[in-house]
């Protein structure tokens, strides 16, 4: 097995609150490996000494899609990482090493064209995508490693606290799985339904996309949270999203990002202030800490305390 193990940091400083999974412990964070053998076509982040686990605390599952619905870990890994050294069994869609889609490569002259492929001559290759059926996959394999006595994470996954998680397309692959029982909180990044029907051409964002928006967050019976840039190509569909999110608690905030707005702080050390509120919002809905909660709601909140967060609103909480 192939395995990327490196240190991200040691015990958070005794000063800090203690404060863990139900106020049982400090927060630790972990060393954190990266592994993409043994969930074929994933990357499953998680921490490397798993004996604190399940006696101490366990570990709530995350399944993310992102760069939007391209199959990679590779662009999102320090975000990827964060989650991880926080106690989080992070399982990517996607391997850390990119590849094309099988077929979708330049065909050498005079080689035949695959059957199935109406690409024109010489077209770019394209990247695989992400499906629904790809995350549910994930969630199924978690549980099942839960089960399973010979896997690492038998009895330490915590099967009752489960996010899915994206960015762009990703994120609404994840309102088109919403309704699976076992996830019990949403986290998306810039991202939100379009308010008509995407339109034809490429692969699907999800069958959600050709509802009424009123139909699918009736729907809805979990917390969402979206965070968002600022200039950001998605914003308008994020905020036309919240108004129709009338009966789980929701929250949107919006970030000043320089540059690649749309592309998020996914790729800056742990993951940047989207990795920061991220870890917050997971730790507040998943591990019941109340520091967390205090970093949205408390007086001193990370969004009132740093000036890049331009807008932030909440209900339902």
């Amino acid at each position: 097995m192939r395995r990327f193990a490196f240190v991200l940091c040691a015990l958070c400083a005794l000063t800090l609150a203690a404060v863990s999974c139900r106020d049982k412990a400090v927060d630790t964070v972990y060393s954190v490996v990266a592994d993409e053998e043994m969930f074929q076509g994933y990357t499953v982040f998680y921490p490397e000494d798993l004996t604190a686990f399940p006696k101490k605390d366990k570990l709530p599952v995350l399944v993310m899609s992102g760069p939007g619905c391209v199959k990679s870990a590779a662009p999102f890994r320090p975000f990827f990482e964060e989650m991880a050294a926080h106690g989080y069994l992070m399982i990517a869609c996607g391997p850390l090493t990119m590849g094309p889609r099988p077929g979708a490569a330049p065909r050498p002259e005079g080689e035949a064209r695959p059957e199935g492929d109406q690409r024109p001559a010489g077209a770019p290759m394209m990247m695989s995508q992400n499906t629904k059926e790809d995350m549910l996959a994930a969630i199924d394999w978690a549980f099942a490693e839960n089960e399973r006595p010979d896997s690492p994470f038998f009895g330490k996954v915590d099967t009752k606290h489960v996010s899915v998680m994206g960015q762009s397309c990703g994120g609404i692959l994840c309102l088109d799985i919403m309704e699976d029982p076992r996830i019990t909180l949403l986290t998306m990044f810039n991202t939100g339904l379009f308010s008509a029907p995407a339109g034809g051409g490429g692969f699907s964002m999800g069958s959600v996309q050709s509802e009424p928006k009123e139909d699918v967050f009736a729907r809805l019976h979990v917390p969402i949270a979206y965070f968002v840039g600022g200039t950001d190509m998605a914003r308008p569909n994020a905020t036309d999203d919240y108004p129709y999110i009338n009966d789980v608690p929701a929250f949107l905030a919006v970030r000043e990002i320089e540059g690649d707005a749309h592309g998020g702080t996914f790729r800056e050390e742990k993951g940047g202030a989207f990795g920061e509120a991220a870890l917050a919002w997971l730790d507040w809905n998943l591990k019941g800490r109340k520091a967390a909660e205090k970093k949205f709601l408390g007086q001193d909140n990370i969004f009132d305390s740093d000036p890049l967060w331009i807008e932030y609103k909440h209900k339902n909480i």
